[in-house]
């Protein structure tokens, strides 16, 4: 039995170092969970247009783990350095509208960057391909509005993105060129359309003209095309940070997928201008 037992065990191990998993996620991926600006309310119905711009920086997890011949080394998920990230800048206007106990609001963004490839057996090379997306997302929330405080109790917001370019048109034969021990479960189609639904919360306080909000929420995320392929299907967690003075506002956002496991994650950090009326 013991015998038995040391041969399972042994078997669990040489099967965990013959397989590193890694993803090729669509690059828009993770990028509508932005939560949409929204003004506060001031004793009377308030809407904002806000124009903002940003830089998102997405990186793309490899599995921990080793991949051994004949008793060595031959890679490990480290030796890339980095594995695969997406670097982008977007532009995003958004509209937005607070009422005594509720607020709405809507946006659509277009981003422009390259996705980066950072993966050799032998050596650290660097290969890159372009990459373009379009998103919009609408938000409605549920608020509790005090003198110089808003929380978005119930928060929810739908998005949809898609991807365009050198690097949807190669994910295929980028995952093609990986070695035979390197699984790609979390590949995007090339034609695919991403979704997400997400419910937060979100807390803003404001004195005179400064103004500060923090917030977080869960998101579902899958593909609208192709849905039942490539396990495309993950959850993912967002947390927000906001400071405010007079029209400007600096923003910083971190998201990650981690369900079924962890996919991806992105930082966006990004100034904006807004238009109360």
């Amino acid at each position: 039995m013991k015998k038995l037992y040391a041969l399972f065990i042994g078997l669990a191990l040489s099967l965990s170092s013959c397989s590193l998993i890694t993803s090729l996620p669509s690059s828009t991926y993770l990028q509508t969970q932005g939560f949409v600006a929204k003004p506060f309310y001031e004793g009377r119905d308030t809407s904002m247009i806000r124009l903002s711009g940003s830089y998102s920086l997405m990186d793309i997890d490899f599995s921990e783990g080793t991949w051994t011949q004949d008793g060595d080394t031959v890679w490990s998920a480290d030796y890339s350095g980095r594995g695969s990230w997406v670097e982008t800048g977007s532009f995003e206007i958004n509209y937005g509208r607070s009422l005594e106990k509720m607020s709405y609001g809507f946006g659509a963004y277009g981003s422009f960057g390259q996705f980066n490839e950072a993966f050799s057996q032998y050596g650290y090379q660097i290969t890159s391909y372009k990459t373009a997306g379009l998103g919009a997302k609408a938000n409605f929330s549920l608020d509790v509005n005090k003198t110089n405080y808003t929380m978005r109790a119930l928060q929810i917001q739908i998005g949809l993105s898609r991807d365009f370019g050198e690097y949807a048109e190669n994910r295929l034969a980028i995952a093609d060129s990986y070695p035979e021990f390197v699984e790609v479960p979390h590949l995007a189609p090339v034609d695919v359309w991403m979704g997400n639904i997400s419910i937060s919360n979100v807390s803003q306080f404001h004195f005179d003209d400064f103004r500060m909000g923090f917030g977080g929420g869960l998101s579902f995320n899958g593909a609208l095309t192709n849905s039942l392929v490539n396990n495309l299907n993950t959850m993912a967690g967002t947390f927000m940070l906001e400071v405010g003075y007079s029209n400007f506002d600096v923003f910083f956002q971190y998201s990650e997928g981690f369900v079924p496991r962890q996919i991806a994650s992105n930082l966006q950090a990004g100034v904006a201008y807004r238009f109360n009326f």
